[in-house]
């Protein structure tokens, strides 16, 4: 699980976690906190895997733990797994500042799949012995609309 239970601390009261958690626990009978924290964790990382797994080598990032993992993945990571939570409770008590987090790494998400937005983890690597994989392979990225310059006089 790429996301422990601590992790929430910087987007959420211990407290108001455990109420939410336990409202779940009390809505879907048969689930514990550990499984549905699991959900969570698993869904967001999904989600980042969806938007990254083009350009970045994202799958060994989530089996980093503690100090070794990226902070801007965890950090859209806590922001996908809140809204979900709170998605497993009636639509009024979502706080606005969880659907704007939610909505503002989404917006990165998808600047990050185009290539507008960086992350400082390795590029995926492409494993393909055919010509026409080899210079997906070899090339740089460019970010912007601006045509390749000539270099010919």
């Amino acid at each position: 699980m790429y996301i422990i239970k601590t992790d929430y601390r910087s987007r959420i009261l211990t407290e108001l976690l455990n109420a939410i958690l336990t409202r779940i626990i009390d809505e879907e009978q048969g689930i514990d906190e550990v499984e549905i924290l699991a959900d969570v964790s698993k869904t967001s990382e999904d989600i980042i895997a969806g938007y990254a797994g083009k350009l970045y080598d994202i799958v060994p990032e989530f089996s980093k733990t503690a100090g070794n993992r990226n902070y801007q993945i965890l950090n859209w990571a806590i922001n996908i797994a809140l809204y979900l939570l709170y998605q497993r409770i009636e639509d009024y008590d979502v706080p606005q500042k969880v659907i704007k987090n939610y909505d503002d790494t989404i917006d990165d998400l998808q600047k990050l799949s185009t290539g507008k937005f960086n992350i400082n983890i390795p590029p995926y690597i492409h494993e393909c012995e055919s010509e026409e994989c080899a210079d997906e392979n070899n090339t740089l990225r460019r970010i912007g609309t601006a045509k390749m310059r000539s270099h010919t006089i």
